[in-house]
């Protein structure tokens, strides 16, 4: 208070009536602070763009497929529980996705590491071709 009465910005930042300014900071404002100054950069702007497209896809597919426009239970908790088993059922899909395409990479070496036993001629005439 005492800085405020001898402070020469004190009649742009109080008005008559105010005796001190309350400044209110959270005790997550520094993460807070650090991550604007992070995405003050290029890089990180360029990461915002990216987030906000996974972001907006994902739940944009939530709302569509899982049926999450409108919640249909009634509660907080609920609701909740409702959106949790709609994102367990998304990393469900993602991981079998993910699974399959493995299994494919892995099922068409398989078949080529026999070819190349059964002919090996074909497949390096093949592989010089490509």
């Amino acid at each position: 208070m005492e800085r405020c009465d001898a402070c020469p910005m004190r009649v742009s930042c109080l008005s008559k009536l105010d005796r001190r300014r309350k400044v209110i900071a959270s005790g997550f404002y520094p993460a807070f602070h650090r991550g604007r100054q992070r995405y003050a950069t290029s890089e990180g702007r360029r990461y915002m763009k990216l987030q906000g497209i996974w972001a907006e896809g994902s739940f944009a597919m939530l709302k569509r497929e899982h049926k999450l426009s409108m919640i249909q239970k009634h509660g907080i908790l609920k609701a909740k529980e409702e959106c949790l088993l709609a994102a367990i059922a998304v990393n469900l899909k993602r991981m079998a996705m993910a699974m399959y395409v493995l299994f494919a990479q892995l099922t068409l070496a398989t078949k080529i590491q026999i070819l190349r036993l059964a002919n090996p001629e074909r497949i390096y005439a093949v592989s010089a071709i490509a």
